[in-house]
């Protein structure tokens, strides 16, 4: 279930970029909007909160000290990810020149949380 809504999360996330050249990544980010749905409405990367929890069943289920290893590292580098990428949406979406203005009320990857 959580991989069906990280999909979703990437596919939405897809749908917001340009059909510019995709080759000029600076281009891309600067042409982007700003993700609705699918979790995105709680925090700024849905995408990684779904996979950090797929990686926490997958640990349960397991039961081997390994997966919480790697859920936890895993999960500590995705939070990092997230609240680089929740700053720059800040900056990026400012509500300057014409920009939309990113909802202060969402968080970078933990709704409520961080």
């Amino acid at each position: 279930m959580f991989e069906f809504l990280n999909q979703i999360c990437h596919v939405t996330l897809r749908k917001l970029r340009t059909a510019g050249n995709k080759e000029d990544d600076s281009n891309q980010r600067s042409n982007r909007g700003i993700p609705f749905g699918w979790g995105f409405d709680q925090v700024s990367c849905a995408n990684y909160l779904w996979e950090s929890l797929s990686w926490a069943v997958f640990a349960i289920l397991v039961r081997a000290w390994t997966a919480y290893i790697f859920w936890i590292v895993s999960t500590v580098t995705m939070t990092l990810w997230a609240l680089k990428k929740h700053r720059r949406y800040f900056k990026e979406f400012d509500g300057k020149d014409g920009r939309p203005k990113y909802p202060r009320n969402r968080k970078a990857m933990f709704p409520y949380i961080i």
